[in-house]
């Protein structure tokens, strides 16, 4: 094959996978593309017309816009109906009212709006707040005598991922639940993907396993599930019989050698011994992730500190310590969580919204849970994430438009603005946004956004890059993400 005949297919080659591509893309937005209003706003938490909600309760809700537009929402809230506006423009879904009165009744509302003007409006929701309690009134040994362990099989992609992890935050701060949770990061982590699929046999995302697999719940897009769906499992799950097992752990923090001693004490109380599996997982409070919003996952798992089988001789205990180098990690951020797992298997169904469509695994229930932060009190890193462009999706002219063909892969056309989501619980100083590790943008004030139009002098119609941004505090703290595109800048 001479020279000239191999150009001749590289530029069909070249035509056939991008031109042509674009070509449709171009005549789709510019021809085909009439824009919808913002999905309407629906109820997460507190539910409407629900009783007993906590003082210190977060609202918060589903939204999101069927073309993919980027959306904010005002929020209305107050005792009267209808109530006066209390936020505007924020892109979280979630929002705090601050400390709330006893016994008191509230109105809200969520309006949302798109890129070009278009809202859609909630209907108003209202709640009841709880009663004021005394400490007798509120024994949760009593009342749950099982620590529930939760895993969250989620995905950077999956759209319905954040308001899943939304309900299970705000139900693990309320502290009305007993439970423990991990985020299994399934597209940016290689162990939590192994386990997804190996152990778990995991069909949709996202897909939350309750003690083990005890209880399973899965989301599809036919399938929304809500509070209600994760506290009748919860509170099942926290009174079933489990071995008469205590478990107690503990990390160390050594400042000098830059590591952390794990140390898990279990007893077993029943009169036979008892077999299981330890495993010790390791999480981030403020993950170094996010979600298809933007918004980090809590307790976003990183590795498993101890993964052993047990046993255990009746009327006696066991003892297992681990030293684990963490310099490259943000002590303050740092969590263990112990689980042990007994070693019979239960056949569940990973898809069990779908009968006609079986996902078996083997379910090894979690039997005792016990966690502790690698340092207590410590000053948690910024909140940081990637609004826009989307994940695995084809991100034109500011606009997701549909899942890309090209697996693993984010495509970007045309100028683009990223759109980020950061916070702390003090002070954000500023957002740096870098391309290839070359820092293009310092923003020290919201919206905290940079849009380009041209890395450099392209002489490539495609390249690859990687967009950073870097999030610093005012207490030094920073912390980054990461989104890997293949951009095709016009």
């Amino acid at each position: 094959m001479n020279k000239e005949i191999a150009i001749k297919i590289v530029v069909v080659l070249a035509i056939m996978v991008f031109i042509i591509p674009l070509g449709y893309l171009l005549y789709s937005e510019f021809v085909e593309y009439e824009n919808t209003s913002p999905n309407q706003p629906t109820v997460l938490s507190p539910y409407d017309g629900s009783a007993d909600v906590g003082i210190t309760a977060n609202l918060s809700w589903a939204g999101g816009d069927p073309d993919g537009n980027f959306v904010t929402y005002d929020v209305y809230f107050g005792v009267t109906s209808p109530p006066p506006k209390v936020a505007t423009g924020q892109s979280a879904t979630i929002y705090n009212p601050g400390t709330l009165g006893y016994e008191t009744t509230y109105h809200w509302k969520i309006v949302a709006w798109d890129d070009n003007g278009d809202s859609t409006a909630s209907p108003v929701f209202s709640f009841t707040t709880e009663a004021e309690t005394t400490d007798d009134d509120n024994d949760d040994d009593q009342q749950y005598p099982h620590t529930v362990f939760i895993e969250l099989g989620a995905a950077g992609w999956s759209e319905n991922c954040p308001a899943t992890g939304e309900i299970l935050h705000e139900m693990y701060l309320s502290d009305d639940y007993r439970f423990y949770y991990v985020s299994m990061v399934y597209d940016e982590n290689d162990k939590a993907e192994q386990h997804l699929i190996e152990d778990y046999n995991i069909h949709d995302f996202p897909t939350t396993y309750i003690d083990g697999g005890y209880y399973v719940l899965d989301e599809t897009e036919d399938i929304k599930l809500d509070k209600s769906d994760f506290e009748d499992k919860i509170s099942a799950a926290t009174s079933r019989n489990v071995p008469n097992l205590n478990i107690e752990v503990d990390a160390d923090w050594d400042n000098k050698t830059e590591e952390f001693e794990t140390t898990v004490f279990i007893e077993n109380n029943e009169d036979e011994k008892y077999e299981g599996r330890l495993k010790v997982y390791l999480v981030e409070k403020i993950s170094r992730w996010y979600n298809y919003d933007g918004v980090p996952y809590s307790f976003g798992f990183l590795d498993y500190i101890i993964d052993k089988d047990v046993t255990i001789p009746a009327g006696k205990s066991i003892s297992d310590s681990k030293l684990w180098p963490a310099s490259d990690l943000d002590p303050d951020n740092l969590m263990v969580i112990a689980v042990v797992f007994n070693s019979k298997p239960i056949k569940k169904d990973s898809n069990p919204s779908n009968l006609d469509h079986y996902h078996p695994f083997d379910a090894y229930y979690a039997d005792a849970t016990a966690a502790a932060s690698v340092v207590e009190g410590g000053n948690l890193p910024p909140q940081v994430g990637i609004e826009y462009p989307k994940k695995l999706r084809i991100n034109l002219f500011g606009n997701a438009k549909r899942m890309t063909p090209f697996w693993k892969n984010t495509i970007l056309i045309g100028k683009t603005t990223v759109k980020t989501y950061v916070s702390d619980d003090s002070k954000v100083e500023k957002v740096e946004f870098y391309i290839d590790d070359d820092l293009k943008e310092t923003v020290t004030q919201e919206p905290y956004e940079w849009t380009f139009r041209k890395v450099s002098l392209i002489k490539h119609l495609v390249r690859r890059h990687t967009i950073t941004v870097t999030a610093y505090d005012d207490e030094g703290k920073t912390a980054s993400a990461s989104i890997d595109v293949i951009a095709i800048l016009l």
